[in-house]
């Protein structure tokens, strides 16, 4: 195996394990870039103008709509802890969304 090979499985490996499944909290949304999730945010306490943009963005395939209670695998953005990247193995390479909108998935048997 070569030298490089050799550090980049273990890294894989670990990526793929600090997977974490998180419930919308309320309803969010994902998108492919910080500087969409950015706007997004800062016009999010405008409802309709947030609405009309989040739309705009998901009908150019941009973005995407997470409805509240909808579970998402994701990981914290290493650039950016405030985000997660979600849905990377199921829809590559995922969306950004913001973290705030999630929390940790409680498996059925920690209840």
């Amino acid at each position: 195996m070569s030298g490089t090979w050799k550090y980049a499985l273990p890294t894989i490996a670990l990526a793929a394990a600090s997977q974490m499944l998180f419930d919308a909290k309320v309803a969010s949304f994902g998108c492919g870039s910080k500087e969409e999730i950015a706007e997004l945010q800062h016009i999010r306490p405008n409802n309709a103008e947030f609405q009309k943009k989040l739309y705009e963005q998901i009908f150019l395939g941009q973005c995407v709509e997470i409805s509240k209670g909808t579970v998402v695998e994701g990981i914290a953005d290493e650039a950016n802890p405030s985000m997660l990247l979600v849905d990377r193995q199921i829809q590559p390479p995922g969306y950004l969304a913001p973290r705030d909108d999630f929390e940790i998935k409680r498996s059925a048997e920690g209840k």
